[in-house]
């Protein structure tokens, strides 16, 4: 056994072991960003073509043989436009670490959350509609680029203000992070999935396609029904009350890497 041992050692130098740290940490980074979104059920869908692929060559199916031969030719094309969002985010968080948050201090971070929860509360007692997302590892200037820059201290009577029914930026999302007001009056893309285009209004549906290929947290609250929902990796999660949608805040927003693992417990 320590033959064994010692034989593969000797096979293996530090560039080796280098060159395997590195493939991993790429295959571990690829696979994080599949599980948070919609593309698993494109990549098995692609693994399946691969699998009818090999059934094509071992039978000698011509004609599908030739049909997927084709298909997977331009196979690195068709990856890049079906994944744009994923790939697009995924490059930019690449480098982020689980301690993006840096020096801001936990009560900071919890202050900033209790002004979003505020914010929800007047607009829910002043009966108004609201989207509100926060910014999580993935960055998401891609989406908040098409709304108002603002970049100002995360505050209820702002978020407010920004969301009542008399704003002009009333129809679009508000985008937070970095403990800041990023963005107003952003418009996201609609989900597309069946169950959303019958049971969501384009509110939700908007919070819903921005969830199916971020991992943002987004808290919506329904004008007509007042319900508050918060919205992450492809889930709805209908919140009770205020208390609950802190719990969810809490647990999805800190996971995502915005502070360290000490603060997760922290409610």
């Amino acid at each position: 056994m320590f033959d064994l041992i010692n034989l593969i050692f000797a096979q293996v130098d530090w560039n080796d072991i280098f060159d395997i740290i590195l493939v991993t940490l790429l295959i571990y980074k690829a696979l994080t960003i599949m599980s948070s979104t919609k593309m698993t059920k494109v990549v098995l869908g692609l693994i399946s073509l691969f699998i009818l692929f090999l059934l094509s060559i071992t039978f000698h199916f011509e004609s599908l043989n030739w049909l997927l031969s084709n298909f997977f030719d331009s196979i690195f094309i068709i990856i890049l436009v079906l994944f744009q969002d994923q790939i697009r985010n995924g490059l930019a968080s690449f480098f982020k670490t689980s301690g993006s948050l840096g020096g801001i201090k936990k009560n900071r971070f919890h202050h900033d959350i209790e002004e979003v929860i505020e914010a929800i509360r007047l607009l829910k007692e002043k009966g108004d509609g609201a989207i509100i997302f926060f910014e999580n590892a993935q960055s998401l200037s891609n989406y908040t680029v098409n709304g108002t820059q603002l970049g100002t201290r995360i505050n209820a009577n702002i978020l407010v203000a920004l969301a009542c029914n008399d704003s002009p930026l009333h129809d679009g999302a508000i985008a937070v992070g970095k403990g800041k007001i990023l963005a107003a009056g952003i418009f996201l893309p609609l989900s597309r999935t069946v169950e959303s285009i019958r049971h969501f209004g384009s509110r939700h549906r908007a919070a819903l396609g921005l969830a199916e290929v971020t991992d943002a947290v987004i808290i919506t609250l329904s004008e007509e029904t007042h319900e508050i929902r918060l919205f992450h990796n492809a889930r709805c999660i209908l919140c009770k009350n205020i208390q609950d949608l802190r719990t969810q805040i809490l647990k999805f927003w800190i996971k995502g890497n915005h502070s360290s693992k000490k603060e997760v417990a922290l409610e």
